[in-house]
Formats: structure tokens, sequence, C-alpha cells
């Protein structure tokens, strides 16, 4: 028999959710905007160097994830996971506000690149505690048996938000001319992110701290310094995880950024289709994402991952020759959905996660392995997709780095047992006598 979802839990998913799709909103209408954004703050006579600026612009976000996930996994694990997500919304939302209302290069010349560059680099600060964040914070306040699914709410959430930014986009896109979306048009979707953006702040307001957090708390079980028990302590689970979020962040934004922008400048279709048939895509991969977490909870993490990892390893290249070939609209739609699909796979497993470390390092752990893995190979994922197409003339040669980051993917799920996390609420919790912290 399924445990009862008390009010408190439910509210911490909603929090959790809504918040991390206001996340993924925010980055994907960069993504999709890479054309509009390009020709407003980059000068140059080459289409195709400005795209690569851009998703330079795209990656720089990434590399101060890390340190997002240092700062806001400390402030976490030390003063509590809502107050961590609190702070983290509201720098990401005004960060994209910010980036609707920016002149362009026409107006401040090379000062309007920089200025773009900085409102992501803040984006991508606040970034490196919100998903991972949320998924602790839900994970440590449902039902230990439903852990799978209803974490799976948070890239659930993801997707939707993807969606939800798919779908603004594309109305707008309807709304007014390709000129005027470049012009202006593209400017909207970032300021509809002050709305969501408060909207949030009065869900995340509203609800408490974990049980688990306040229980640390009332324990003495919260360290001033996680970080520096973190790598002493918890080494093999750092790599695990690690090596677990390159097989799932390298793949991820392949699909998300790279596939739109080549489907429109290589293929020639028309990008207002193509922003229909990615929002299509993210909510029927939505749906799923929780749907392959109750899987989890039933047969273990383990599987359910490793299948989703296989699948990208063994489909690459085909996936990518469909793509680059398929003679229509319809067959790229149905090849896209399966990349996202077996994408949804994975980000089922984000669980997995914050699972591997004990309460008092959880959120660091998790942020700062989750987020290391985003520098490594998710944030330029897109730009190394983009120029490995630039640099051997084939379309499917993305499929050579799919491959790598799956394998890494593989060797890291093969090396966590499956006891430690999965269908039980055993976790790392038990492993590790609670101490006292220090004065």
């Amino acid at each position: 028999m399924k445990e009862p979802i008390p009010a408190e839990a439910r509210r911490a998913v909603a929090a959790g959710l809504f918040g991390t799709a206001v996340e993924y909103y925010e980055f994907t209408i960069y993504g999709l905007l890479t054309l509009a954004i390009a020709a407003n703050f980059f000068s140059t006579q080459d289409g195709t160097t400005a795209v690569l600026a851009t998703l330079l612009t795209f990656g720089s976000s990434y590399l101060v994830r890390p340190l997002g996930a240092i700062f806001f996994g400390w402030y976490g694990d030390k003063f509590g996971r809502r107050a961590a997500l609190i702070l983290a919304i509201s720098i990401m939302g005004t960060a994209s506000t910010a980036i609707g209302l920016l002149p362009g290069y026409a107006t401040l010349g090379a000062v309007a690149p920089i200025l773009l560059v900085l409102a992501r680099l803040c984006q991508g600060f606040s970034a490196g505690g919100e998903l991972i964040g949320a998924v602790t914070y839900v994970m440590e306040s449902v039902p230990p048996s439903r852990r799978g699914f209803l974490v799976a709410m948070n890239p659930f959430g993801s997707s939707m938000g993807a969606a939800t930014g798919s779908v603004v986009v594309g109305i707008i896109s309807l709304a007014v001319t390709a000129e005027q979306l470049t012009a202006w048009g593209w400017r909207i979707p970032f300021l509809l992110c002050l709305p969501l953006t408060v909207i949030c702040l009065v869900l995340r307001l509203r609800v408490e701290d974990s049980p688990e957090f306040r229980k640390a708390v009332e324990t003495s079980t919260i360290r001033r310094v996680p970080l520096r028990q973190l790598f002493t302590q918890y080494p093999k689970q750092m790599l695990q995880a690690l090596g677990f979020g390159i097989g799932l962040s390298g793949v991820v934004y392949v699909s998300l950024v790279y596939a739109p922008a080549f489907l429109v400048k290589t293929r020639g279709f028309d990008q207002r289709g193509v922003f229909w048939l990615i929002a299509a895509c993210l909510v029927i991969q939505a749906v799923s994402i929780p749907l392959f977490g109750m899987l989890g909870d039933r047969f273990g993490r383990r599987p359910v991952l490793i299948a989703g990892t296989l699948g990208h390893l063994v489909l690459a290249f085909p996936i990518l020759l469909l793509l680059a070939n398929a003679p229509s609209f319809a067959a790229v739609g149905l090849t896209l959905l399966l990349f996202m699909l077996l994408s949804g796979v994975q980000s089922s497993g984000l669980v997995l996660f914050s699972e591997l470390f004990p309460v008092r390092v959880r959120y660091t752990g998790a942020a700062l392995s989750y987020n290391l893995a985003a520098v490594i190979a998710g944030g330029f994922s897109p730009y190394i997709a983009t120029l490995l197409v630039a640099s051997t003339g084939s379309p499917t040669s993305p499929a050579w780095w799919i491959i790598g980051v799956s394998v890494i993917g593989l060797i890291a799920l093969f090396s966590i047992r499956e006891t430690a996390y999965g269908r039980s609420d055993r976790g790392a919790e038990e492993k590790v006598e609670p101490v006292a912290d220090p004065a």
C-alpha cells in the first residue's frame, strides 16, 4: 500500500515544481531565440560566427554554476533549503528580466554582449542552487517509498517550463513577422519572467523547511563547512554523481538547444514550426518523467537509468541521421521525440544525486556534482555539436559526443549499489553517525 502524501509534502512538491519550471522556461527561451539574440548582440557578417558566439554565451553561464552550487549548497545546508531556494529564484528572475531590457549592439556597441554575458552569469550562478536544491528539498519532504515519483515532479516541471517557453515563443512568432521577432519580439518572453518569478516567490514563502533538515538542526548534525567534509568523507559519491551527471547533461542540451537551431538553419524548416514541435515533444517528455520515476520506485533507480543511458548510446547515430535526412517534418518530429524521451528516462533519476549524500552535506554534494557535470558536459554541448558539424561536414558527428558522455554515465551507474538509494528509505544517512557541530 502506498504511503499517503501529507499536505506539507504536497506544498513542497508544488513549490519545487514551479520554481524548476520557471528556471527552465528562462533557459529555454534563450536557446530557442538564439538566432534573434545573435542578430542583436553580435556584430558580424558571418551568421555562423554570430550563432557560435551566442551559443558560447549560453555556455558561459555554466562556468559559474559550480560557484553557485558551492554558495547555495553551503547556504542551504547551513540555513535551510527553503531560504536557499527563495534566494536562487530571486536572482534568476532578476537576471532573466534584465536580458529582455538590454539594449543591443546597435545601441551600446561592444558593451551590449558584455552585459548579456553578465546577465547569463547571474542566471548560471542562481541555477547552481535551483534544480538540485528543489530536488533535495522535495526528497526530504515526501514519503521515502514515493520519492522517485514525487521528486520526478521537478524534472517534470523543467520539461513543462521548457515547453511553456516554446509555446510562448511560438505564439509570439505567429503574432509578429520574422523581422519584428528579430527586432523586438524576442524580448517579450524574457519580460514575462518577472510575473513568473513573483508567483514562485509567493509559493516558496508559504512553505516550511524540509522535515529532515529541521530534524538535523535539532540534533546538531549541521556542519559549518560542508564542502570540506564532502571532499574528505564522500569522494566516491561525488565521482559517482559526477559521472551520472555527465551522461545526463551531455545529451539534454543537444536535443533542446542544438537540434532546434540545426533544424532551422541547416534543414531549412520553418522556425515557427520548430518552436511548436519542441513544445509538443517537451509536453510528452514531461508527462513521461513521473512515470519513469514510478518505475524507479518499483524496480530501483539503477535499471531504469541504465536503460535510458544505453538507449542514447545505441541510438545516437540513427537519431542524428534521421534528423539530418528524414524526408518529412513529421518524421523529424518523431525522431526528436524519441531523443527527448530517452532524456526523460535519465531525468527521472535526479533524486539519485541527493540520495547519495547524508543530510548535513546533501545540498552541497548534490548541487556541486550536478553542476560540475553541467559545466563539463552540459552548457557547451550545443557549441561542441555545432563545432563538430562545422569541422567535419557531417551532421551525424555529434553522435560521437553523445556516445562518449553516455559511456561515462554507464560507468558511474554500474559502480552504484542499488541498496544505497533504491526502493527503500535506506540511504547514505544510515551509514553515518550524527556528529556535533564544532564550535
